[in-house]
């Protein structure tokens, strides 16, 4: 089976520009996002994938059930 990763991160810098280009904010009435708040997704997003993490570590030492 075959991912299909290429549309994330396609879609990854036409979400910035939604974000950040004047023309784009307007249209999609969004507010650029300041550093306080990218640094709350940042602390998310990896607390998700620590959990990730453990999840995979466990299954391994355990075996897949």
């Amino acid at each position: 089976m075959k991912r299909q990763m290429g549309f994330g991160w396609t879609g990854l810098p036409v979400l910035l520009a939604a974000i950040y280009l004047p023309a784009l904010q307007w249209v999609f009435r969004m507010e650029p996002i300041t550093l306080t708040e990218w640094l709350r997704i940042l602390l998310i997003s990896v607390t998700v994938v620590v959990v990730e993490i453990d999840k995979l570590v466990r299954r391994v030492i355990h075996g897949s059930r």
